[in-house]
């Protein structure tokens, strides 16, 4: 079995419980095969989902307080996806200590993305039962100060894109934009856009090109989107 001290050392954090770590990287098919049914990571993956979904709301209220509901609800589903834990989870090598079934191992698991998330979940987890919210909290900014630093400044100059995700993730469908209006000259026309989900119009705005004005109005649709 491989030595957990890289890890522990990416993790700033050696476990006082070493096998508390060893649960949170075992997959259920190793603790099937091992005859150990139950003795695998996906207790601490779930309790370690809302840990850092806490984490990352209250970063992102600090940093942000001027953000809608909306915009910190589409920010924090950008941050916490599978695709996003799962580089997270690659940024620190965590495939290469998950412990794996034949079969899992055979298939490529350690390179999955849904094992990588959910293993990164439950190390998330692992930490909390051993220090705490605050230290949790700390250790889980010190590791996300890049991500935190530039999400705002790169992610929310695309709403469409966050829009998208949030009514993909509710509803499984995509969102569409329709032209409402045009007024205005050919040279300086304004264009008022609709989004849309399904036919339910869910807000609309104005601009200079349908671009700005598709924008405009997922931002406004952002705003009123139930978390």
């Amino acid at each position: 079995m491989k030595s957990y001290a890289e890890l522990e050392g990416y993790l700033a954090h050696t476990f006082r419980d070493p096998a508390l770590l060893q649960r949170a990287l075992t997959h259920r098919s190793y603790a099937h095969e091992q005859k150990q049914p139950g003795i695998d990571n996906e207790k601490l993956e779930f309790l370690g989902d809302s840990v850092l979904d806490l984490i990352v709301t209250h970063v992102l209220l600090e940093k942000n307080p001027s953000f809608s509901e909306g915009e910190l609800s589409a920010l924090r589903s950008h941050l916490v996806n599978e695709q996003s834990l799962a580089t997270m989870a690659k940024r620190i090598d965590l495939g290469t200590y998950l412990l794996l079934g034949k079969g899992e191992e055979a298939s490529g698991g350690r390179e999955k993305t849904s094992l990588l998330s959910n293993a990164y979940e439950a190390i998330i987890g692992a930490l909390y039962s051993e220090l705490g919210f605050a230290k949790t909290l700390s250790l889980v900014q010190r590791l996300w100060h890049p991500i935190f630093e530039s999400v705002t400044a790169s992610v929310l100059e695309d709403y469409k894109s966050l829009f998208q995700e949030q009514i993909q993730a509710k509803f499984h469908v995509h969102p569409s934009y329709s032209v409402l209006s045009e007024e205005g000259p050919p040279h300086q026309k304004i264009f008022e856009i609709g989004v849309f989900v399904g036919s339910s119009l869910m807000a609309k705005a104005t601009g200079r090109s349908k671009r700005e004005a598709e924008q405009k109005a997922a931002k406004e649709a952002l705003s009123h989107l139930d978390p």
